[in-house]
């Protein structure tokens, strides 16, 4: 799948009855299955998964090119000030900082093929995304360097991206294995879920492999494992250890096998 089409292709699953999440395409999956020592797997995915809409709003971005990361010469330091309002303008065919904001959301919007309608659906999450951003704001640009270096400035900019007291972060990692047992011809499905809470600005990506990462480094302080330098714990000797440690820490998978 081309890479400019993976936002397109997000695809609703549910692993969970509390979170309504979508599943896109994550690289090339294939090379994983040697990795893993599976090389007779009919198929092997690798996704990345998001809650339900983020794909759609992202592609909308993308194609009014804010996620391009090139220097452009207009962003640069020294470039004329001009408001947050006037560079969206600028990036929608026929747009204009003098329209009003509902006249140049409604042209964003059917440009990149959501329609015209800014007041449901897909044309209004949007807008309303587009208004809480700042991208319809009269104050001045931040200068960055490039369109991707502006979105990230005005997203960081906003106080709801940072954690507030009490508020958790959480990471969600989903297995799914179907196999076939060629002697019986019983087809399972083995599933493995984890889903990693931590509190007081700690978010749980640093937990889950700050803590591995650790474990890594006392296996080869205790002489442990025999191979060390730029490995992959893939093999007995690293993830087993790792994974008793991990469940002690208090990371684990749900596991669950059914027959199909």
């Amino acid at each position: 799948m081309p890479g400019p089409e993976l936002l397109k292709n997000a695809k609703s699953i549910r692993i969970n009855p509390a979170f309504s999440l979508e599943v896109l395409p994550n690289r090339d999956s294939l090379p994983y299955a040697d990795k893993y020592g599976i090389p007779e797997v009919r198929s092997m995915f690798r996704g990345t998964l998001r809650y339900e809409g983020f794909s759609s709003l992202m592609s909308a971005f993308a194609s009014l090119g804010l996620l391009y990361g090139a220097d452009c010469p207009d962003l640069a330091p020294g470039a004329s000030s001009r408001s947050c309002k006037a560079f969206f303008a600028s990036l929608v065919p026929g747009g204009s900082a003098d329209m009003t904001n509902a006249q140049l959301l409604s042209l964003a919007a059917a440009h990149v093929g959501l329609g015209a309608d800014i007041t449901a659906g897909e044309g209004k999450r949007f807008g309303d995304a587009a208004e809480w951003i700042g991208l319809l704001s009269p104050s001045p640009l931040p200068l960055k360097g490039s369109r991707l270096d502006v979105f990230v400035a005005l997203l960081v900019a906003k106080p709801e991206m940072s954690y507030a007291a009490g508020e958790r972060d959480m990471c969600l990692m989903h297995h799914e294995v179907r196999v076939v047992f060629p002697a019986t011809g019983v087809t399972q499905l083995h599933t493995a879920t984890l889903i990693q809470y931590t509190e007081d600005g700690v978010t749980s990506m640093s937990k889950t492999v700050g803590l591995t990462a650790a474990i890594g480094t006392q296996l080869i302080l205790d002489g442990a494992v025999e191979k060390t330098g730029m490995v992959t714990p893939v093999t007995p000797e690293w993830y087993e250890p790792m994974l008793h440690v991990l469940h002690k820490e208090g990371v684990k998978f749900h596991e669950t096998v059914r027959d199909l």
